[in-house]
């Protein structure tokens, strides 16, 4: 009986022997879970360019954290430089997706706008006027993304050359579609 109580026991003291490591352990799982949860909430509820930022910036402060521990001064250099980057390319794919879901949704009011028209639901010139309004909402989100754009356009590389591009890519879309809405607001003067 006293080495059962022993072995039962003597598994208790080294845990709590251990305990210190025991806790630092149990403590950055939890820490690694909870940014994991962080980030799995942030894209359910729509924020994935957020959540991916989270993500690549996670990934790299572990590992800088690693490389500190180390004393390896080159890694955490090259980490420096790289983190930029990664930030730039996520917030970039966050643009392009949420110029596409723009695109979509203009193409998709442009469609039932028209098909109103067409079945005699709305007139004409109501369509016209629908038509505007779109392209005028649609210019103003357009415009909510230049600012980050042009940030991003000024770094090195493939990040600020894919940035550089969006953003003429969009300047162009803007003013086809003032134009569009110019030549709708003609058409409302001239009758």
């Amino acid at each position: 009986k006293i080495y059962a109580n022993e072995g039962r026991g003597g598994g208790r003291s080294r845990r709590s022997s251990g305990g210190g490591r025991s806790t630092k352990d149990q403590a950055a799982e939890n820490e690694q879970k909870n940014l994991e949860l962080n980030i799995q909430y942030l894209r359910l509820t729509g924020q994935e360019v957020k959540a991916n930022l989270t993500d690549v910036e996670s990934r790299y402060n572990r590992m800088i954290a690693e490389f500190q521990k180390a004393g390896n001064v080159d890694g955490i250099n090259l980490i420096k430089k790289i983190l930029p980057l990664e930030q730039a390319k996520v917030q970039i794919d966050g643009v392009q997706a949420e110029i596409n879901k723009l695109y979509q949704n203009l193409s998709a009011q442009e469609q039932n706008i028209n098909a109103q028209v067409q079945t005699g639901l709305i007139s004409h010139l109501e369509g016209q006027r629908q038509l505007k309004d779109v392209y005028a909402q649609t210019v103003e989100e357009i415009e909510k993304q230049l600012p980050l754009l042009e940030r991003l356009a000024k770094m090195p590389g493939a990040q600020g050359e894919q940035a550089r591009v969006m953003m003429e890519q969009m300047k162009l879309k803007i003013t086809e579609l003032k134009s569009a809405g110019n030549d709708l607001e003609k058409a409302f003067k001239d009758g």
